[in-house]
């Protein structure tokens, strides 16, 4: 994936180990103005239609 960096906004990742070791699994992702946020998880390998 491309490095694409976004002014105003700064993102870092790591492996916490939450399913396979050594891979990225959490982000964090941090805005320097005020911002509302929404997130969608799922635990299916295939993501239905909204």
């Amino acid at each position: 994936m491309p490095d694409i960096s976004v002014p105003g906004f700064f993102v870092n990742t790591t492996s916490a180990g939450i399913k396979i070791p050594c891979k990225k699994d959490m982000a964090l992702i941090y805005s320097e103005k005020p911002a509302v946020v929404a997130g969608t998880f799922t635990q299916n390998q295939i993501q239905a239609a909204p």
